[in-house]
């Protein structure tokens, strides 16, 4: 299977660093090709992780302001080169034509660029961010997140199913590929 892993754009992939989200899909990505799958992984220029296929997506210096914080409206430029920036990523995925996207970005763009494709939406955060909050109530696809009080946090403010994802320490309502 061809399987596409897209993450938000803010900032580049690395192994060695701190981000959650980040460390995720790169353990998904691995998972995932040890089971004998074609994993490609769609991340800003400047990302790096050994043995796996990533795809640079050139992102202008502005959409790293554009991060999502509690209590913080990013501009409005920064948003703009963003959302630029998923439009060409998601030019890319189409154009490798994958089976299925697993979506890793929290970003309104990347819920609503990846329409048309078969996709799982991770979400990594609480919801927090209206225009987030929005586009997972319209996202297409299936929904999935990573603790069971994210799940019934999700659950509310999206109006719509969620599930979790399986971990070692616990039981998961998601089938894994």
């Amino acid at each position: 299977m061809r399987i596409a892993l897209t993450t938000s754009l803010v900032s580049s992939l690395h192994p060695a660093q701190a981000n959650g989200p980040h460390a995720v899909v790169i353990d998904v990505a691995r998972g995932l090709m040890t089971r004998g799958h074609q994993v490609r992984v769609y991340a800003a220029e400047g990302s790096s992780a050994p043995g796996i296929d990533i795809v640079g997506v050139p992102v202008d210096r502005a959409a790293a302001h554009a991060a999502v914080r509690m209590g913080r409206v990013p501009a409005a430029d920064a948003v703009a080169a963003l959302n630029r920036a998923f439009g060409g990523m998601f030019e890319m995925v189409r154009s490798h034509a994958p089976d299925v996207v697993s979506q890793h970005a929290f970003d309104a763009a990347a819920f609503q660029l990846v329409s048309g494709l078969p996709v799982l939406h991770t979400l990594h955060l609480p919801p927090m961010e209206g225009d987030i909050i929005g586009a997972v109530r319209g996202a297409e696809g299936h929904l999935a997140t990573v603790s069971m009080a994210a799940q019934r946090a999700w659950e509310a403010a999206a109006r719509r199913e969620v599930a979790v994802c399986p971990t070692a320490f616990g039981r998961s309502s998601l089938s894994v590929v």
